[in-house]
């Protein structure tokens, strides 16, 4: 990885870290940190309306596409994650679509070490909406 030799981590306007001449001390933080990031692609184990649990021990980030499809009807997603199982009270994301031919569409969200979390899927026929691709980040 690149090295940044002067100045310091700030951060912009919307709250993104911007590595804007950090010191060496910063840059080997980020770096050990992102280094020990890992991304997993657990699309064929996922089920939508199935709660389940970040046991890593570790911050984890969640991106959902979802593929809703339908001549008519109403596509329904909504994103839990919570202290308590099962998660299904505090939203962190939801889609709602009227279904007239196909979309794709992704939601991120953060999910704290053991937390739960889940998306559920609450269309109205004839739409329908399946998992598309489910990766997690675990972080730090």
């Amino acid at each position: 990885m690149p090295k940044y030799n002067r100045g310091y981590v700030k951060q912009d306007l919307h709250g993104s870290l911007l590595l804007d001449k950090a010191d060496a001390t910063d840059v080997t933080t980020i770096e050990t940190a992102l280094a020990t990031c890992t991304m997993e692609d657990v699309t064929a184990s996922r089920v939508l309306g199935t709660t389940y649990q970040n046991t890593s021990g570790k911050l984890k980030m969640v991106t959902v596409t979802l593929a809703q499809t339908g001549s008519t009807g109403i596509a329904i997603s909504n994103f839990y994650v919570q202290a308590t199982t099962p998660a299904s009270t505090t939203l962190v994301g939801s889609l709602l679509f009227g279904v007239s031919t196909s979309v794709k569409h992704a939601l991120s969200f953060w999910v704290q070490p053991d937390y739960y979390y889940r998306a559920s899927d609450e269309d109205i026929a004839p739409a329908t909406t399946t998992i598309d691709r489910w990766v997690e980040w675990t972080f730090f």
